[in-house]
Parts: C-alpha cells; structure tokens; sequence
C-alpha cells in the first residue's frame, strides 16, 4: 500500500513539472494523434457528363498522342505529376487512376463527333500508381468553354478505399476559379486540396505540377 501511496505521489509530482502541453501530450490517445495528423480528404464532385461513352482504343498515360500516329496534340504540354495517399499520407500503390478532359479548344472528346475537336488528342488516359503510390501522365493544358474555369477531371480507384471522382484546377486561374460555381463552393482547406500550382517544366516544355490525391 505504501509503495502504491510513493508511485502515486511521485506521478503528481512529474506530472507538475511538466508544461501543461506536456500533460495533455501525456494522454493524448492515438486516435487524437491520427486524426490530428490527417490530410484534408479530396472533396468529391460531379462527374460530369462528358466521362467517356466509350474509351478509346489507346488508353494510355500520354494523351498527346493517340496511338502510333507521329503528330502531337495542339496545345501547351503538361506534364501531371501526383501521389495517391489515404488522409495519414500513407501511400496506395497501384492505385488506377483516370484522367478525362477538353482539348486546347475547349472540346471533349468521346461524346460525339464534332468537326472542331483536335483529332491528335487522345482525351482520356489512365495509369496504375507505382510501389510509391506516385503516377504520371503526359497531357495539355485544357481549353476554355462557357460556364467553367479550368479543369481536368480524375477518377481513382483503389482497394480498401472509396472510389474517388473529382477535378483539379489550376493556381494561376484564382480569379476565374472563384467565379466557378463548383469551385466556389469548396471551403478553404478544400479549395487548396483540389489546386495545383503548374510551372514551367525544367526541360522548357510546357507545364509541369505535382498534385496529391488523398482518398477515404
């Protein structure tokens, strides 16, 4: 009983020399360490009704060509550079991920025939995540069309986790993005979750950004 009495005594007075951070740290659950830890899940949103009706023959990571044809899409190249991770950033490797968006005219593809569209451009793509949970893809910046900012849509898929359908948009259009009826609706943290800041590429060529995709 006594040696109870010093243990007890001696926790208290640890205990009070201890910043009041430290005391709160000291019983912080797990549960509260991992959920202060977690990343803002991607916000979901509308898929849109120009996903692909049928996918096209070439199904690739490098929509700027489709198949074995030599000319490249129109348009300034970017390069889509991104990791896949659940909300404590643990990466999902070989997570499939799809992209789909309009070419530099503003066009989608797939939905039907349409004269004005860049007949080079592939329009979709698709790749799966590596060891690292890390995917590419080859593409050009999308067009403009009435009622939207710039986007481009993606689809994630990855076992264990719910399926992902999303947009991501692009830093340097903020002011046309806080114009953008879906945009606009996202809060701060979410806003930053789905924006990416695209550079010039090292090599010169186009447009290079890194974007993170944190599934549930």
């Amino acid at each position: 009983m006594e040696n109870s009495n010093i243990s007890r005594r001696r926790m208290v007075r640890l205990l009070g020399a201890l910043p009041v951070a430290g005391v709160v740290g000291a019983f912080t659950s797990k549960a509260e360490m991992l959920q202060a830890d977690a990343r803002t899940v991607t916000p979901p949103q509308t898929e849109g009704p120009f996903y692909p009706r049928t996918k096209p023959v070439d199904i690739d990571n490098n929509l700027t060509l489709m198949g074995q044809r030599a000319e490249r899409a129109t348009g300034e190249q970017l390069e889509l550079l991104g990791r896949v991770v659940d909300r404590h950033g643990n990466h999902l490797s070989g997570a499939k991920v799809e992209i789909w968006h309009c070419d530099h005219l503003g066009v989608y593809h797939h939905v039907g025939l349409d004269d004005t569209q860049d007949e080079h451009f592939q329009g979709y793509g698709e790749t799966r995540c590596d060891s690292e949970g890390k995917y590419r893809f080859l593409t050009v910046q999308p067009g403009l069309y009435p009622g939207r900012t710039r986007h481009i849509h993606f689809k994630v898929f990855a076992e264990g986790h719910r399926t992902l359908t999303s947009q991501l948009y692009f830093e340097q259009d903020m002011k046309a993005n806080l114009r953008d009826g879906i945009y606009r609706r996202f809060t701060s943290a979410e806003k930053k979750a789905v924006t990416m800041q695209a550079n010039p590429a090292s090599d010169g060529k186009g447009r290079s950004g890194f974007f993170e995709i944190v599934v549930a």
